[in-house]
């Protein structure tokens, strides 16, 4: 039972690497992917052969517990038929934590592989990293590591800004719709962010560059309403002339 919850400790684990590979950018990295498949299908065996062991570990048991006599008889073929499956058994969780190592080294890729954290020292620094990556127009890059920013230091005043600039980076890619999600993000849960206005400006945009103009037009005149007097107020007035 320990080594099945172990098992299913790592698989929980294999599903978060996998989705932290898959979210927050469109670039993959083959390998890494083709790894956490290949750990996924070693568990799924594993757990499946443990459950049938265990069960015929359990038939084997209860079947020489039948009765004192028959018991007696069978100590010795019963015995021959578990000492093999227990050796499985003991096979299986060497690979467990062989397997649990494997993990451990994906962690550590993952991480490196994703914005090299490690070099950072504090918010701001990390901050700094991910923005320049921005202005060098490495846009991918820099929507993995204000990814990275966001989960390393998720109580910094700056969350809000690298969900801002992830959807900058969205739109320079022209991923409208991921644009959109993220700075709708900005609006909704960090509504005292200084980048309120312009997400309400850009998302606007997004949804002009997608033909939407109905959805383009709300939040124009949604920026107008909640910041009249802000410096992308002018350019909302203008675009709102311009729609149809």
């Amino acid at each position: 039972l320990q080594m099945k919850e172990s098992i299913k400790a790592n698989q929980a684990e294999l599903d978060r690497l996998g989705r932290e590979n898959s979210e927050g950018t469109r670039t993959r990295d083959d390998k890494l992917k083709a790894d956490i498949l290949e750990l996924r299908t070693m568990v799924a065996r594993m757990s499946t052969r443990i459950d049938e062991m265990a069960g015929e570990i359990a038939k084997a048991r209860g079947a020489a517990e039948e009765n004192e006599y028959a018991a007696r008889r069978a100590t010795e073929p019963v015995a021959a038929r578990i000492a093999p499956l227990e050796k499985r058994l003991d096979e299986i969780a060497a690979l467990n934590r062989e397997m649990a190592s494997r993990i451990d080294a994906l962690q550590k890729q993952a991480l490196e592989k994703a914005g090299e954290h490690k070099t950072w020292k504090n918010d701001e620094e990390a901050y700094e990293d991910a923005l320049e990556s921005y202005r060098k127009g490495s846009y991918e890059e820099s929507i993995e590591k204000f990814e990275n920013v966001s989960k390393l230091f998720p109580a910094s005043r700056l969350v809000g800004n690298c969900i801002y600039w992830q959807g900058e980076s969205n739109f320079a890619l022209k991923q409208y719709s991921e644009a959109i999600d993220r700075f709708g993000i900005v609006i909704e849960k960090h509504p005292e962010n200084p980048k309120v206005p312009a997400a309400y400006l850009k998302a606007a945009i997004a949804f002009i560059e997608m033909k939407k103009t109905s959805e383009a037009r709300i939040f124009l005149q949604k920026l107008l309403e909640k910041h009249p007097s802000s410096e992308q107020a002018d350019a909302a007035r203008a675009r709102l002339k311009t729609l149809k």
